[in-house]
């Protein structure tokens, strides 16, 4: 399953040719990761996606705008937290607590 970067972000708002083409890079390396079974890579791939989308989402001023791509960060870490899970508890935990974060809207998510 592709990162899906397109219908989750890139559609919502116009971005800097620098976000896409960064986005599109992940896309493309969490394809190789898949096809190669890199677990760990692919974990480390989605969880950069989230991030990205999360940065995008807090340089918003409008909270309707906002509302898909903090679904697509969620979404992303959590496929990245089901791979941690299996092999890396320290970065489970600290995916973990992202989510928790994200979820609860804190300060420094």
């Amino acid at each position: 399953m592709r990162g899906d970067v397109g219908t989750a972000d890139r559609g919502q708002r116009g971005h800097s040719g620098a976000h896409e083409e960064g986005l599109d890079q992940l896309d493309q390396a969490l394809s190789v990761f898949e096809a190669t079974d890199s677990f760990l890579w692919q974990a480390r791939t989605l969880e950069m996606l989230g991030d990205s989308v999360r940065e995008r989402t807090s340089e918003t001023d409008n909270p309707a705008d906002s509302a898909g791509p903090s679904d697509a960060a969620r979404d992303f870490y959590q496929r990245a937290l089901a791979l941690y899970a299996r092999l890396s508890p320290d970065d489970a935990a600290r995916l973990r607590s992202r989510l928790e974060r994200l979820e609860g809207g804190a300060p420094g998510s």
